[in-house]
């Protein structure tokens, strides 16, 4: 069978295989590449190599017009055939007058043969004609550029070309030859006879190389070579003549010279200092000069019996031997580079080179080559150009500005830190002047400074202070001239370094010293310098002000001129433990006022540097008299404080917040917590969760009143451990009446609290109790009936019944009731059950049936668990709601189905993992795994996967909190998660969750106080549901709250920017028509910054919203609501603007 390729352009699947099927009958082997639309045609034409389109004439995708119009534009030698059921007569036409080659109907495909037989021979005619076109084009190019007189003429003589080698051989133009007679040569010839030859040619005779003398068109002489050849027609007949002239004048002249000093040549080849070699015309090497058997440790009478490629490194022979057969083969100039082994045996780079030799004009005789040892050459150009490369780096990353300008001042080069500080890139800077860059004054300066260094030719370093992208800069700049290869200088080479801080230092350092004088002068410390001999090189102010001297100016003196010699002596002493220690001296010295009277110092002395000078030595002195008096009073004081048993502390309201200066030990002893680690904090870290916020405001509100307040408050020790505290505030002032502290003083009354809330406690929980219990009671007698009726049907079912899992489900959802019962009956004793030793594989097994509805029948859902899957300490409501949230985002993520898998596993991380992971910690954990078939995220949403509100969803189409939600039941359950994703290739969560440490059977009681919710804020309240917003109106009212309604956020806007008052909260539904919650609440905090935000939704993506789920500011409320939790909620909200 014949081979056949075909572009088949074709959009039905059946049409394309009956066109195959009557191809193969008619004998052909089809290799078919089937296409229906313009992209997988180009596609196609690019990236294969046909004999035939064949092409449908109307496609959805593509019509035969635009298909034939890309096809000409991409293989124009294809020939393209029209295969159509429905293409007409004049339809055809057009499409070959267009260039079609044929057409055949789709129900006469008996005809698809012949034609095909017939266009492939006009598609390989094509091809040949193409072929031979682009031959004779690259014939006459190399006509054209040869250096040879190129002469044909045809059989009468009449010259039919003149190639410019022959214009620039004979001296006489393409023009003046064209149409004149071969015989015009003759005028020019002299010797031999080229009439005769040619007459021989043209009688079939054979014409050897011809060398002989022209004469020029000038009359001057030159030495050529012809080579005459007979032009042949298309039928083989001898059509003209061509003759090919190359001037040898150079070569005789050469060659006489050679044959005049053979001896000298041959002793200059042998000193030559290069390796020279010779071969036979076939490249068999079979000659090597004396140099070559010293560089390759190689016997001259050897060279023929050796093969000289092995030689040659194994990395470079196939490249060596290829260029040499070819450049025998072509009988052309040899050169390339390889590494040759050596006498050594080492390799070194060599640069090979070889002409062929024609003694008379004819066939190759011999090969002449050299081999240049260029090892030193490459590895100098190596050094070069990395040098180059280094230069270029340090300019490139270089923070001074480096640049070179032309004569005119045009820049020619540029670094990046130029083009920084110029403000512009550095390809808009090249060939411009300062003047587009600068103001005229600047411009003006830069130009005086560089023709000054050109014309004194001189290298100048100076500053500039110049302005450009925005700023005022000092630059000190070094500028040095630019010389040609000549040494002329042709511009300057500038680098320029910013200077700006350094001068700023500088003043400021001016300014320092400055300051420090006045500083030293307006001290109450006394301050000087003395040499080791104890005489005084400075004092300031101060000491004069303060110290009764003996002389007026006491620089120059020594400590005897000045004082009594007692005092002197003390004083040089210390100064010389000093300057023997080499350290800083505490002492008290004794002194005497300006008044006369006795006083003590507290002198702090210290050794100063000196330079090739005497040892100098620093003081610094306060009067402590007075103040010793005091430290007795304060010592009997301390120890009163120390003795307490109640909490002492002291807070400075001047200071940012409030913190705390002092603790007593009795504070240390009732909290736990050491002094260093409270002072400067706020006194709020003794709160905790279950501190009344009441409270908390009745302490803010008297601190900000600057009153006193006494109160018992709930508070927390170190060790997390809850206390009573019975707290008395009381404000300290100072003498004109202005606060300066508070002083608190804590007792525990815990014991007193236990037991009056033991007597309250049990009065209302048993009337709780009854309540609770009576509808349990009642609950469980429905609960009874339902699953007594489910276990009776399901046990009179047959296993193979189609409503036994029906009844399954409904005895589930009784056991569920039975629990939520329970659950009621737990909270009559205040204590609910919420964390617990979980299976998570049960939780999987329990969740399957739920999960797979929400992923679709078009998402392949695939659960492997462990069997021996470790336990952990969690809520499985919250697992639930973690793997709905997870479930439904991968849902959303594989719209055209997929692969869902949920795995477990048990697994240990080490230290190495929990050092990159700082949520982590080092231990056993059961590991969930998600993993997903869809679109991927990018980074930049990997980034924001778990930000609250954050969503890729359109509007109205989820709120952000899926994966928020996810995040803060993970971390309430002590675990972590590890995201992987990439657009294209899919999602993998792993969740980390902590072995629990408890044995089966452990659980939490976590008790829960309701206290009194009043309030008489302002609340805005935006809620779509009209319902809603009515219920939750009536509850905030009844509380004390006032309210302001609005049914949208457009309204909200409106309503908060025509009420005047301040709006202490806003309270809004996350998911409305138009303007979302979220987005509402980010517009009304640009102009209210302190109100609060509490969201609410009934989203299922939006539960267990709380304890770090979110951002610790954001509040939420789940819906449907207690009245209670949302007066609650709000208060909570309220409560943290305090």
């Amino acid at each position: 069978m014949r081979s056949l390729s075909i572009l088949l352009i074709e959009d039905s699947a059946d049409d394309a295989e009956l066109l195959l099927l009557e191809l193969r009958r008619f004998g052909f082997d089809v290799a078919v590449c089937r296409v229906s639309s313009v992209e997988e045609l180009q596609k196609a034409l690019a990236g294969g190599v046909f004999d035939l389109v064949l092409a449908d004439y109307s496609m959805p995708g593509l019509k035969a017009e635009t298909a034939l119009q890309v096809v000409q534009q991409s293989a124009s030698d294809l020939s393209f055939v029209i295969v159509s059921g429905t293409v007409g007569e004049e339809t055809a036409v057009a499409m070959m007058r267009a260039g079609a080659s044929d057409y055949v109907l789709k129900g006469r495909l008996q005809r698809i043969g012949p034609i095909i037989e017939r266009e492939l021979k006009v598609t390989q005619s094509r091809r040949s004609r193409r072929i031979a076109e682009q031959q004779i084009r690259e014939l006459a190019a190399i006509v054209r550029s040869s250096d040879d007189a190129i002469i044909s003429h045809d059989l009468q003589g009449t010259i039919t070309s003149w190639n410019p080698g022959a214009e620039r051989l004979l001296g006489m133009s393409s023009a003046q030859a064209a149409g004149q007679n071969i015989s015009i040569l003759s005028t020019i010839l002299k010797g031999a006879d080229l009439k005769a030859s040619l007459s021989r040619l043209q009688a079939g005779e054979a014409v050897e190389r011809l060398e002989t003398e022209w004469r020029k068109h000038d009359g001057s002489g030159v030495e050529v070579a012809l080579t005459i050849s007979p032009l042949h027609d298309e039928e083989g007949a001898i059509s003209g003549v061509s003759i090919i002239a190359r001037d040898i004048t150079e070569r005789l002249r050469q060659q006489q010279a050679l044959e005049r000093s053979e001896a000298w040549h041959r002793l200059l080849v042998e000193s030559f200092p290069h390796v020279i070699w010779m071969a036979a015309p076939g490249g068999d090497a079979d000659y090597l000069n004396r140099l070559g058997e010293e560089r390759l440790g190689v016997a001259a009478d050897s060279i023929s019996a050796m093969k000289w490629l092995d030689l040659v490194h194994s990395e470079d022979r196939a490249r060596a031997r290829e260029a040499w057969c070819a450049a025998v083969k072509s009988e052309s100039i040899y050169r390339t580079e390889y590494r040759v082994r050596v006498a050594d045996g080492s390799y070194r780079w060599y640069l090979s080179q070889a002409v062929p030799l024609r003694p008379d004009g004819g066939a190759v005789q011999r090969w002449v080559g050299t081999w240049t040892d260029i090892d030193d050459f490459r590895r100098a150009d190596a050094a070069l150009t990395r040098t180059a490369d280094l230069l270029n780096a340090v300019a490139e990353s270089s923070p001074d500005a480096i640049f070179v300008k032309d004569l005119e001042g045009r820049y020619l080069l540029i670094n990046p830190a130029a083009a920084r500080f110029m403000g512009h890139r550095a390809e808009d800077i090249l060939g411009k002047e300062d003047d587009s860059f600068f103001s005229p004054a600047d411009a003006a300066l830069i130009g005086h400074n560089d023709r000054r260094v050109m014309e004194t030719g001189r290298q100048e370093t100076s500053e500039e202070e110049l302005t450009s992208a925005g700023g005022r800069r000092v630059y000190l700049a070094t500028k040095f001239p630019y010389r040609d290869r000549d040494g002329k200088i042709s511009g300057l080479v500038g680098i320029s370094r910013d200077i700006t801080d350094r001068k700023h230092v500088e003043a400021a350092l001016r300014d320092s010293e400055e300051r420090f004088r006045t500083f030293m002068d307006h001290s109450p410390a006394l301050a000087w310098i003395t040499d080791e001999d104890g005489r005084l090189i400075y004092v300031n102010a101060t000491y004069s002000r303060i110290v009764k001297l003996n002389a007026p100016a006491p620089e120059g003196l020594s400590m005897f001129d000045l004082f009594p010699r007692e005092i002197a002596e003390v004083y040089l002493q210390n100064i010389r433990k000093v300057i023997a220690a080499g350290r800083v001296v505490e002492a008290i010295e004794p002194g005497i006022r300006l008044d006369g009277t006795p006083c003590e110092f507290l002198v702090y002395k210290f050794p100063l540097p000196s330079v090739d000078g005497p040892a100098l030595v620093g003081g610094m002195a306060l009067d402590i008299t007075d103040r010793k008096r005091t430290e007795e009073a304060l010592l009997l004081r301390d120890r009163a404080i120390g003795a307490a048993t109640q909490g002492i502390l002291i807070t400075d309201p001047l200071q940012e917040d409030n913190p705390i200066t002092f603790v007593s030990p009795g504070f240390e002893r009732l909290t736990g917590y050491s002094a260093d680690e409270v002072l400067g904090r706020n006194c709020r870290f003794l709160q905790g969760a279950k501190t009344d916020p009441s409270a908390k405001l009745r302490i803010r509100k008297a601190l900000r009143a600057g009153q006193a307040i006494s109160l018992e408050i709930l508070n927390y020790r170190k060790n997390g451990q809850p206390f009573w505290n019975a707290l008395s505030v009381s404000p300290v002032h100072d003498a004109k009446g202005k606060l300066t502290h508070f002083i608190g003083v804590q007792t525990d009354v815990t014991e007193r609290r236990q037991l009056e809330e033991q007597v309250r406690g049990s009065q209302k929980m048993e009337a709780v109790g009854q309540l609770a219990g009576g509808i349990a009671h009642d609950f469980n007698n429905f609960l009874t009936v339902i699953n007594g009726y489910s276990d009776v049907l399901l046990q009179t079912l047959p296993t193979n019944s189609p409503i036994r899992e029906t009844m399954l489900q409904i005895r589930k959802a009784g056991e569920r009731s039975a629990d939520l019962t329970n659950q009621l009956l737990t909270f009559s004793r205040r204590q609910m059950f919420s964390p617990r030793i979980v299976d998570l594989n049960a939780v999987l097994i329990d969740s399957r049936r739920m999960l797979r509805q929400i992923v679709g029948e078009d998402v392949e859902f695939v659960i492997n668990l462990e069997p021996k899957l470790e336990s952990i300490w969690a809520d499985p409501g919250q697992l639930q709601q973690l793997l709905m949230n997870l479930v439904v985002n991968a849902r959303d993520a594989m719209p055209a189905g997929g692969r869902l898998t949920l795995e477990t596993a048990n697994v240990l991380v080490d230290e190495t993992f929990a050092e990159s992971r700082p949520d982590a910690s080092v231990g056993p954990y059961v590991m969930l795994t998600m993993s997903d078939t869809g679109t991927g995220m990018s980074q930049e949403v990997l980034a924001r996967a778990f930000d609250p509100f954050f969503t890729t969803k359109p509007s109205g189409k989820g709120t952000g909190l899926g994966l928020a939600v996810v995040h803060g039941i993970v971390r309430q359950s002590d675990g972590f998660i590890a995201l992987d994703s990439a657009v294209g290739k899919g999602t993998v969560f792993r969740i980390f969750l902590p072995v629990a440490q408890a044995v089966e059977g452990d659980s939490v009681e976590v008790t829960s106080v309701i206290p009194s919710v009043r309030g008489s804020e302002t609340i805005l309240l935006v809620e779509d549901d009209d319902g809603v917003r009515g219920l939750s109106r009536q509850i905030l009212a009844a509380h004390g709250f006032t309210v302001l309604e609005a049914a949208h956020g457009e309204e909200a806007l409106t309503v908060a920017k025509k009420f005047t008052g301040e709006i202490h909260l806003l309270v809004t539904d996350v998911v409305m028509p138009g303007l979302s919650g979220g987005k509402l609440a980010e517009q009304l905090l640009q102009n209210r910054p302190d109100m609060q935000v509490l969201f609410v939704s009934g989203y299922a993506d939006d539960a267990v919203v709380r304890h770090g789920v979110l951002h610790e500011l954001v509040h939420f409320l789940q819906k449907p609501f207690a009245p209670a939790a949302l007066a609650m909620k709000a208060r909570e909200a309220l409560d943290t603007r305090l």
